[in-house]
């Protein structure tokens, strides 16, 4: 409903209380993944791609 474009990775740090990224992420196809945890927020922030 929301969009997969639209949701961004938080890491609620320095909380310790947290679901980890490896866990949390587990079951969710690479490319969806990949864009919640920085492919959406490079483009709303226009940052440079780190893996190129």
């Amino acid at each position: 409903m929301i969009g997969e474009d639209r949701i961004l990775f938080a890491s609620d740090y320095p909380h310790w209380e947290f679901d980890a990224p490896h866990a949390a992420f587990k079951s969710i196809p690479r490319d969806l993944k990949e864009k919640i945890l920085y492919k959406n927020a490079m483009k709303v922030y226009g940052l440079p791609d780190p893996t190129k």
